[in-house]
Order: structure tokens, then C-alpha cells, then sequence
């Protein structure tokens, strides 16, 4: 892995991973932490500054990693495998916080909605992506797609907007009604009097 500075592109250091046995590979927001999936489903942690290995997890997932990311504040981070479980990790203590089956024929991308609140996970068919609550990690909403393996889902920066790539590279974008068009849309459902 190369890490480059953005205002120069120059080199700033550069590491080897295995690339027998790393799948995925993900650097926190904070440039912390590296988190590497590995084929056998293990996640390891290691210091992005020298690239000594700090941890070893394999309690998450029992296939091959497909997808990491890190919450934009570095204090959470998700990995999801092709075994269809979804993994949240807690990157200070560098333990698993729950894991849990997201998807029944594998999750392969994951992302955090900019605010933290919302995970995504790709998966495929009429399971293309699912928006999970940080909170309850429960399921909020399954969109479908077309295709299969939906190994890239981001949100915009606003959050409103979900784009998805699957292996066919065919691009699916969904837009989500902000909280002010909710909480109007309740209102007005609020004020409705049927007739008599």
C-alpha cells in the first residue's frame, strides 16, 4: 500500500500487505489505523504509520472478507463478508462490538452515512443494498437492484444520495427524502381529516 500526499501526490511511505491473503484493505479517516480483510474472514489491525500488526480478529465471519470502512470520526468501523454477515468493530479497543447475518447470499461493499448514523451494505439482486440504524442495527430499508455483488455503496456527502456499483458495473443511485420532507409529509398525514 502507497500512501501519497494529496497536495503534492509525492510518496509519503509505502508498505507490503499479502497479497496471498488480503482480500480488502481500508485506512481510518484518523490515519490510524490499517484494517485488512483477509480470505479466511479474519480482519487484522495494523499501525498505518509503521505497519506493525496490532490484532488478529476472526469471531466476525467464516468466509472471505469483502468489504471494510470506517465511520468519518474513526470511533466505529464495519466489515462485511461473503457468508453475508456484517461485522461492527469498535477501532479503540480494536474488539467486535456484534456481528450479525445482513444478507443471505453474501455482503461484498459497506459504507457509513457521513453523519455515522446508517450503515450500508451491498449484496446483490433484490438484496442490493441495505440501510441498517447504528443504533438498533436494525434493518431499515432493502433497496433492489439489478445484477449481482454490490461490492461498491457510498452516500454523498449530504447523506440524501446512495450510489451502488455491482461486478457488471452497472451504477444504481437512489436519493432519500431529507428529515424536513419527512417530518412535512408526517405533518400533513397528521392534519388529514377523512370526510364524514
Amino acid at each position: 500500500m502507497t500512501w501519497l500526499d494529496t497536495r503534492t501526490w509525492q510518496t509519503v511511505r509505502t508498505m507490503v500487505a499479502d497479497s496471498n491473503s488480503v482480500s480488502v484493505e481500508r485506512v481510518s479517516p484518523d490515519g490510524r489505523l490499517w484494517a485488512q480483510g483477509t480470505l479466511a474472514g479474519a480482519v487484522r489491525w495494523l499501525n498505518a504509520e509503521t505497519g506493525g500488526l496490532l490484532a488478529a480478529t476472526s469471531a466476525a465471519h467464516r468466509h472471505p472478507v469483502g468489504g471494510l470502512a470506517f465511520s468519518a470520526d474513526s470511533t466505529r468501523a464495519a466489515s462485511v463478508a461473503q457468508d453475508g454477515t456484517v461485522a461492527l468493530w469498535d477501532p479503540s479497543s480494536l474488539r467486535l462490538i456484534v456481528s450479525f447475518k445482513g444478507h443471505m447470499n453474501g455482503a461484498h461493499g459497506v459504507t457509513f452515512s457521513p453523519d455515522g448514523r446508517r450503515l450500508a451494505t451491498g449484496g446483490g439482486g433484490r438484496q442490493a443494498v441495505k440501510l441498517w440504524d447504528m443504533a438498533t442495527c436494525r434493518d431499515l430499508i432493502t433497496l433492489s437492484g439489478q445484477g449481482s455483488v454490490f461490492y461498491f455503496v457510498a452516500f454523498s456527502p449530504d447523506g440524501r444520495s446512495l450510489i451502488a456499483c455491482n461486478w457488471e458495473d452497472h451504477l444504481h443511485l437512489w436519493r432519500a427524502p431529507s428529515w424536513e420532507e419527512i417530518e412535512a409529509a408526517e405533518r400533513q398525514k397528521g392534519s388529514y381529516e377523512p370526510e364524514r
